[in-house]
């Protein structure tokens, strides 16, 4: 619905609304029926019913709108605008300098796949300030893909994000560093259903350096797990590190938090510098089925989290 490129000194401002009718793009969800918290959680059905929810697209993503696509541009201003039922990413920002949103409403329709609320695709100088975002896929994603420059030097501060994937992800796609990223005072939550992935999910996975990345003063409700950092190998080896999380406060998770790394060739690689600090986490009061992941061979336990990760690609580099 707006597009621009290699331009200057622009102002997008509500108030106003921009409605995409998402939902047009996609099949319908093999069950419309809301998903719940389980009774008794296990990782393998919560995956399961959590995807037959998900409205996938007709055709090739790529024919999906966007509704906001700002490229290469310089001083560039997001300022109270209400966006509805993206068909796509909403705001798909792309190697601009200099870019503010602030008091920005994203609400889509949850269950539309590839929903994301703000992707920032290299850059630098980004602020994210005062939004409500509500998503099918991450809120708030910072990747860097092939052709796209360096992204550096974000803050994102005082927002409401809700994600049926994570509500704040750096990766997976990593082609060109990440680095220097501050997410802090934000609010995570799930509205009383079930599905989602990580309240923050930083990974590094396509031969770049994702560092310098700091998590502070977030509280989550409802969020399977608090955080996820993901060191993987899909075509080139990556590096992770200098990664601070620090007093989070998350209430009826399911998931237990991880840090994990990467065997390649016979070689071990970590995620370095991670700083963990005040984290209080309670989960949710569930019973518990283990049995049948513990039954199961490795390679589908991986497949489980991958598929949670959105990183089924990894496999063939996680042991």
């Amino acid at each position: 619905m707006i597009y621009a490129e290699n331009q200057e000194n622009i102002i997008i401002e509500g108030p106003g609304k921009l409605k995409g009718n998402g939902a047009t793009y996609c099949f319908e969800a093999q069950d419309t029926s809301p998903f719940y918290p389980l009774d008794t959680f296990n990782l393998k059905t919560f995956v399961r019913e959590h995807r037959k929810r998900i409205m996938f697209a007709k055709e090739d993503e790529m024919t999906r709108d966007f509704i906001m696509a700002v490229n290469y541009c310089r001083n560039v201003t997001v300022r109270n605008p209400e966006i509805y039922e993206s068909g796509s990413w909403t705001c798909r920002m792309e190697g601009n300098e200099n870019l503010l949103f602030e008091r920005v409403v994203i609400n889509n329709n949850v269950r539309v796949a590839n929903s994301d609320g703000i992707d920032i695709m290299g850059g630098k100088n980004t602020v994210i300030k005062n939004c409500f975002i509500a998503t099918g896929d991450d809120a708030i994603c910072l990747k860097t893909d092939p052709g796209n420059d360096v992204l550096e030097d974000v803050v994102i501060e005082n927002c409401e994000l809700m994600s049926l994937a994570n509500c704040f992800k750096a990766g997976t796609a990593t082609c060109n560093d990440i680095k220097n990223v501050l997410i802090r005072n934000c609010y995570m939550f799930m509205p009383g259903i079930a599905g989602g992935y990580a309240g923050i999910s930083i990974q590094s996975t396509d031969g770049a350096t994702t560092k310098n990345i700091r998590c502070e003063n977030i509280t989550m409700e409802n969020i399977t797990t608090p955080f996820v950092i993901w060191l993987s190998y899909r075509e080139k080896g990556s590096r992770l590190s200098d990664i601070v999380i620090k007093n989070i406060f998350a209430d009826n998770c399911d998931i237990a938090s991880s840090i994990t790394g990467f065997k390649k060739h016979g070689e071990i690689h970590y995620a370095e510098n991670i700083t963990i600090e005040n984290i209080n986490v309670t989960y949710r009061q569930a019973k518990e089925k283990t049995a049948s992941i513990r039954a199961m061979t490795p390679m589908t336990v991986i497949l489980i989290w991958a598929v949670i990760l959105k990183a089924q690609e990894f496999l063939t580099c996680i042991y």
